[in-house]
Order: C-alpha cells, then sequence, then structure tokens
C-alpha cells in the first residue's frame, strides 16, 4: 500500500511517541533516537569562530576558548573567560538557554558540524560555531 507523501511529512516531524502510535508493528524507535529528536542535533561541544554584532564581523583567534557545551537532559556549560552552568530547551528552530538567572531565546541553523546562532528582530547579532566534540 502506497503512503501519501503528506502522511510522511507528518509521520517525520511526530515524536517518538507520536511515532510508537503509528507505527504498524507498534515498535519504538531505536535507542538514541528520542533524543537526536529532542535536542535537535545540538548535544555536544561548540567552539565559537565568528562573532557578528551590528555589521561588525570578529573572528574568534584559534588559541581562544569561547566554547558551548550542550549536554544531555538539558544542562549547559558557557564559557568565555570564566564557565557557568546552565540550562537549554530546543522548541523547532528556537533555542533558549538560561545562565545565571538570564534568559535568552535565539534562532538556529544547523548543517552538519556548523551551527549559526542569530539574535534580535534583524539579525543584529550572529555566533557562528563548530563542533568539537560530539555528545558523551
Amino acid at each position: 500500500m502506497r503512503v501519501p507523501n503528506i502522511m510522511l511529512i507528518v509521520l517525520v516531524g511526530a515524536s517518538p511517541a507520536g511515532c510508537e502510535a503509528l507505527s504498524p508493528r507498534g515498535s519504538r524507535p531505536p535507542d538514541g533516537a528520542a533524543t537526536a529528536r529532542s535536542d535537535a542535533g545540538l548535544a555536544g561541544k561548540w567552539k565559537v569562530l565568528v562573532e557578528e554584532k551590528r555589521g561588525r564581523r570578529r573572528e574568534i583567534p584559534p588559541h581562544a576558548s569561547w566554547t558551548m557545551e550542550f549536554l544531555k537532559g538539558g544542562k549547559l556549560t558557557y564559557c568565555k573567560r570564566t564557565c557557568k552552568d546552565g540550562t537549554w530547551t530546543v522548541k523547532g528552530d528556537r533555542l533558549t538557554t538560561s545562565i545565571q538567572g538570564q534568559t535568552r531565546t535565539v534562532t538556529f541553523t544547523l548543517a552538519g558540524d556548523k551551527l549559526t546562532v542569530v539574535s534580535g528582530e534583524s539579525a543584529e547579532w550572529r555566533l557562528h560555531l563548530e563542533r568539537v566534540r560530539p555528545p558523551s
């Protein structure tokens, strides 16, 4: 039996619980599949390569240690001069972080091991990051 294309689109966006309910055999997704969907592929350690702010582009020197590590369970470690712990969540293309009581929601795009984070209605601030370590 052929499944209409529109049905495939719905299934791709379904949650793991929804996939179980719609699965012809009622099978669960493989271990790790739920995590991969819930973290949107962000889990792992990322190094900031470029910061753009109000039209000015600044390359981050290779020796500088400006990183973000998105850990499983919604934990975050942000290091720029010092390291701070926080939390993170993803909903669609929106990333929300909370570090030391400051919550920020940004838009992100992910292409393999390249991540771009954009803030502000006119994209006045953006970070370009590269994955340096996969999730542990």
